[in-house]
């Protein structure tokens, strides 16, 4: 058994040290011709010895299309002030979500471009602190942008 164990050893080591000779000598080598290939200058030839080609004159009688492209949506809207105000409040809001307020949490759905707001037990005392404190730090967002659960 032992015996056994020691040829796969000493088999396993010499394949080794086989692949690893191959790996040196394919490296070395190709060492070698890169540098046979830096140290060649290339002769370029002085003078081009290209044939003239014929200069071709535009056809009066064919002009572009002048009709206006389509609009592909690059063009930027223009944005009101309030619109402006609205769209930068509310990506604070995304970056602050999820937040716990005193008896509600809000919380932002990306699959549906919605806040929720979650009230705690006390739904009307809940409401009523989570109306005042949008109204205080985020007035510009539409009430629509919430839903209330």
């Amino acid at each position: 058994m032992e015996y056994s164990k020691k040829k796969y050893i000493v088999i396993s080591i010499i394949i080794t040290g086989i692949v690893l000779f191959l790996v040196l000598l394919i490296y070395f080598i190709s060492q070698q011709s890169n540098t046979d290939t830096t140290n060649q200058v290339q002769q370029l030839p002085t003078s081009p010895q290209q044939e003239p080609q014929e200069s071709l004159s535009p056809n009066p009688s064919i002009s572009p299309p002048t009709t206006p492209e389509p609009n592909t949506g690059a063009i930027d809207p223009d944005f009101t002030a309030l619109e402006i105000e609205e769209i930068n409040q509310e990506r604070i809001l995304r970056k602050r979500s999820p937040y716990k307020g005193n008896g509600f949490l809000l919380q932002y759905d990306a699959a549906n471009d919605i806040f929720r707001v979650a009230l705690e037990e006390d739904k009307t005392s809940s409401r009523s602190s989570f109306d005042i404190w949008i109204q205080s730090n985020y007035p510009a967002i539409l009430n629509e942008r919430f839903t209330i659960e």
